[in-house]
Order: C-alpha cells, then sequence, then structure tokens
C-alpha cells in the first residue's frame, strides 16, 4: 500500500488473450486465473475481446467438418433404426396406407414418406389418383379415401395382390373393372391387375354357381 492506496497487480493479459484465442469462455477463463466474472468481463472489454459466436459458425473449418460428419453419421443410423421399426411392421402386417403405418407407429404421414423414398431399395410406394371429372369417385372403386390413396409395401412383397383385392369395393361389374384397370395398370403392371382382377371375378363366378346348386 502506497500513499493509502492498494497498488492493484497488473491485468494478466497476455495470458487472457492467450486462453481466448485457444477458445475458452469468460468464465472458464475467470475460475482459470482466478478471477471474478465481472472483472474479466471489464477487462475483455478494455481489451476489444469481443464474445465469440457459439455453435458451429465459431469452428475452424476443419473442425466444423468433422463435427457436421459426426451429426450426419449419428442422424443416418438413427434413420436406419427407425427404418427398421417401419420395415418389421411392414413384415407383420404386409402392404398398408400410408396413413395407416403412421398411425401404427406414431409418427407424421411425411415421415413415413420420406423414409420409404430414402429407403426406395427396401421399399415400395404406390399412388392411385383420382380420375378426371365424370369417371367414377375415387372412393367408387376403392376403400381407402376420396381423393388420393397412398400405399407401401416392403420391395417384391407378395401379399400386394392380397392387399389390392382387399381394398377394392365388390360387387366388380365389368365397366367397373375397367376403371380399376385404368388405375392399376400404370403402378403395379399390367400382369399383377389381371391377377387381381382374375381373383375378384373367380369369387364373383364361384358365389354365382354354388347359388344354383342350391
Amino acid at each position: 500500500m502506497k500513499g493509502g492506496i492498494i497498488e492493484m497487480k497488473p491485468e494478466p493479459r497476455e495470458k487472457i488473450l492467450e486462453l481466448w484465442n485457444k477458445g475458452y469462455t469468460k468464465k472458464e477463463i475467470a475460475e482459470m486465473l482466478g478471477l471474478n466474472y465481472s472483472t474479466l468481463c471489464s477487462i475483455t472489454s478494455r481489451m476489444g475481446l469481443v464474445d465469440k459466436k457459439r455453435g458451429l459458425s465459431a469452428l475452424s473449418q476443419e473442425k466444423r467438418e468433422r463435427v457436421l460428419e459426426k451429426i450426419r453419421k449419428s442422424k443416418f443410423k438413427r434413420m436406419e433404426q427407425e427404418v427398421k421399426v417401419l420395415e418389421n411392421l411392414l413384415k407383420e402386417r404386409g402392404p398398408m396406407f400410408v396413413k395407416e403405418a403412421a398411425r401404427a407407429l406414431g409418427w407424421s404421414v411425411p415421415k413415413v414418406k420420406k423414409y420409404v423414398s430414402i429407403f426406395d431399395d427396401k421399399f415400395e410406394r404406390f399412388t392411385i389418383s383420382p380420375f378426371k371429372r365424370g369417371r367414377y369417385p375415387l372412393n367408387k372403386l376403392f376403400k381407402g379415401g376420396r381423393i388420393r390413396l397412398h400405399i407401401i409395401s416392403l420391395k417384391g412383397d407378395g401379399r400386394i395382390v392380397e392387399f389390392f383385392t382387399s381394398i377394392i369395393r365388390k360387387p366388380v361389374s365389368r365397366r367397373k373393372a375397367n376403371a380399376i384397370a385404368r388405375k392399376l395398370n400404370p403402378i403395379l403392371g399390367r400382369e399383377i391387375t389381371q391377377e387381381i382382377l382374375e381373383k375378384l371375378t373367380r369369387k364373383k363366378v364361384k358365389r354365382t354357381t354354388q347359388n344354383k346348386i342350391k
């Protein structure tokens, strides 16, 4: 103490600057140097050290790329785990309407569609659009909706014929069969569409024959 005035130690500016450039926060620097936080803030302000940006923008290009790569790997791993859940659902239940799959998993419809689109080596998606004006309303031909039907299945799932047979509204007249064929041919192919229609026709013929015998 000189003349009643407390002599202050010189501010450790060089050490503060060194730690600041290494990326330490003000709180960390204050703890490391044994300074009061408000005192350190006052010092850094006089030194012209402005708070650095946080998050990815605070990192160097190299570090940022490493962090982003870890995030991408982590995100993709999580997606793969969720896709496995969807895959197991379709293995168990077979082809489904997208909205039913979303409801069963507690997901949103867009999330199901996104995964089916990304992992197209595992899944297939079928969309049935409405006819133009003057044609059959979609809900007169198929169960499940009035505007547009979105159906998903595992790639190459043989139960697709059974599923489409189950969602077609009966009875199926010749005119109705032609309308169904116009909708299914582009998405399933003629062979599978024909198989579906033959199943429906055979069932109808079989019932008629049994009635005649009675």
